[in-house]
């Protein structure tokens, strides 16, 4: 799954206002580069107003894989002449075997998200940027599958910054959160909200471990950027 946005590219008229069209064609291809599924699909935007400077409209696609590491890429279409071809990436999907496995990091501003519902009793954000203006708030969420029901896991979230091209991370991470969570079931979901007040403009990498109760863990990291507020 992933979030997409629209900033007013080409508007269409239409019957009582606008519309904007997004094609989206995305394949998820094995480790051998072998393609295992695709999606080929239209999101129609249809806002209030057309959109002005610094808007956007998001959505998000979903491409259903099993469990294992995948590579992906997708391209956009807007008409017949506008578009743009996305660089390949990777994605994890947790599986639900005995180890431990810990999902890709979701992460979202309200207002500025796609959502999504894993459960009627979750919503996800998933924003399309990896730029958050400083002082923001951002929602992180991540799965952890193969855990033992009843058992203790402890989650520890850190936060370094990077410095450098190639960008390295600063050993002392900038912010630390850590705490228990008895496991309900066989798959740990888990919501926390990050303050980026802290955080001066500059470039950061967010580290997410979870431990077992005999202390093996497994990790995630993802690069972001805090940008100055706009005054």
């Amino acid at each position: 799954m992933f979030a997409i946005a629209e900033p007013g590219t080409r508007p269409e008229q239409e019957a009582g206002g606008v519309r904007y069209t997004v094609r989206v064609r995305a394949v998820a291809s094995d480790k051998e580069d072998r393609p295992f599924a695709d999606v080929d699909t239209t999101i129609v935007f249809r806002p209030s107003a057309p959109l002005g400077r610094s808007q956007y409209l998001i959505g998000r696609v979903e491409v259903p894989l099993p469990p294992g590491l995948w590579s992906w890429r997708a391209a956009l279409q807007l008409g017949d002449s506008l578009g743009v071809v996305l660089p390949r990436d990777t994605v994890r999907v947790t599986g639900t075997g005995p180890a431990l496995s810990l999902s890709d990091l979701a992460l979202g501003v309200r207002g500025a998200s796609a959502r999504w519902e894993p459960t009627p009793q979750d919503t996800v954000l998933l924003t399309p940027f990896d730029l958050f203006l400083e002082g923001s708030e951002v929602e992180l969420y991540y799965e952890a599958a193969g855990a033992t029901e009843g058992a203790p896991y402890r989650h520890e979230i850190a936060v370094f910054r990077v410095k450098g091209e190639p960008g390295v991370a600063e050993r002392r991470p900038v912010v630390t959160l850590g705490f228990d969570e008895r496991a309900a079931g066989p798959l740990l979901r888990s919501q926390r909200v990050l303050q980026l007040a802290r955080l001066k403009p500059g470039r950061y990498l967010i580290e997410v471990q979870v431990r077992t109760p005999d202390g093996d863990s497994v990790a995630r990291r993802r690069e972001f950027r805090v940008v100055r507020a706009e005054t």
